[in-house]
């Protein structure tokens, strides 16, 4: 008998690549969308629509008549401080209400969480584990306030009797990033948007990689469990080399930490008031990217059996996905070698 999933948030970057795998995999597929919603990313997949949104706990309850499990990743990614309660309204009141929905039908959830919400530290000697104690909420952005908000909406669940296996993936990178989200600040970098950048670094992780290890984690997961999902840590050092090795950037200079933090400072004070689509560069924006978001996969691979590719190979992957797909403009060797490649 085929097993029928609700799938929020499939429309987006890791989404859509799960829906696919999931779908590969044998499961039937029943999404809750928005009409306004960009389907283009699910092109050729079958699926079943039910028109809703996580914030609107109706529409969730209907979406799950039928459905045997769900796979509950919807999500919003805004470090603009004008965005922070549809952040948390998304998030967090969001995932109350899919799995409290799931809860009252004793149905199995699959909940994509974040690195975000497992923590980060000043230097970069240990990758954190499932197991790190979080302690970012003095200088953490509103984002991932609300990512770790969301996991403690999940675990109060547990003494209700959810069933619930947790994943918590790094940064996404990969082909199909349609809405240039988690893939924007390479290709910012390669682009030459930004001046410069900060110490710090972060885990990434390809897309493809991350939505394989979601249907593990589905298939083979221990309830109550969280899973990091992590190929790489890559400082900000190399995420620059990236953007000039394999996309013919324009090379930056780091900026020093305490001169990035005023600039954020004065940008708020004196910038935004009248643009405020420069809401994104602020203090807390600068205290967060200038932390090591390093992770230790090891559990997702030893328990699940999950794999990761190397991630230059993915970063290439990225920059030729985004040259093809009018994104980035082939104006260097590089970038034109990629978008050639066979």
């Amino acid at each position: 008998m085929t097993t029928t999933l609700l799938m929020t948030g499939a429309t987006g970057f890791l989404g859509a690549h799960t829906a696919r795998r999931f779908a590969e995999a044998g499961y039937a597929l029943k999404l809750l969308v928005r009409r306004t919603s960009d389907l283009s990313g699910l092109d050729g997949l079958a699926f079943e629509t039910a028109y809703g949104d996580v914030t609107d706990r109706a529409s969730v309850d209907a979406a799950m008549e039928g459905v045997d499990a769900v796979v509950h990743m919807a999500g919003c990614t805004s470090f603009m401080p004008a965005d922070r309660e549809k952040v948390s309204r998304v998030n967090v009141g969001g995932t109350r209400n899919v799995l409290g929905a799931a809860l009252s039908r004793k149905l199995k959830v699959l909940y994509t969480s974040s690195f975000a919400a497992v923590g980060a530290s000043s230097k970069p000697d240990t990758p954190l584990t499932e197991d790190a104690i979080w302690d970012v909420a003095g200088w953490a952005n509103d984002y991932i306030i609300s990512k770790r908000r969301a996991e403690e909406v999940a675990w109060s669940l547990r003494r209700r009797g959810l069933e619930l296996i947790m994943v918590n993936p790094t940064v996404l990178w990969g082909p199909g990033d349609r809405a240039r989200s988690s893939t924007a600040i390479l290709l910012g970098f390669v682009k030459g948007e930004f001046p410069g950048y900060m110490k710090g670094g972060s885990g990434y992780v390809d897309v493809r990689d991350a939505a394989a290890a979601h249907l593990l984690a589905f298939e083979k997961g221990q309830p109550w469990r969280r899973y990091i999902l992590n190929a790489e840590n890559v400082s900000n050092d190399k995420l620059v080399e990236f953007a000039v090795m394999m996309g013919g950037a324009r090379r930056v200079l780091r900026t020093p930490y305490a001169v990035a933090l005023t600039l954020a400072a004065l940008n708020e004070r004196l910038v935004v008031p009248f643009k405020p689509e420069r809401g994104d560069f602020n203090p807390k924006t600068v205290r967060t990217g200038a932390r090591f978001w390093f992770a230790d996969a090891s559990r997702s691979e030893e328990e699940l059996g999950a794999t990761y590719r190397p991630i230059d190979e993915t970063a290439r992957d990225t920059l030729r996905w985004a040259v093809r797909n009018g994104q980035l403009e082939p104006n260097t060797p590089q970038l034109q070698a990629l978008r050639d490649d066979p």
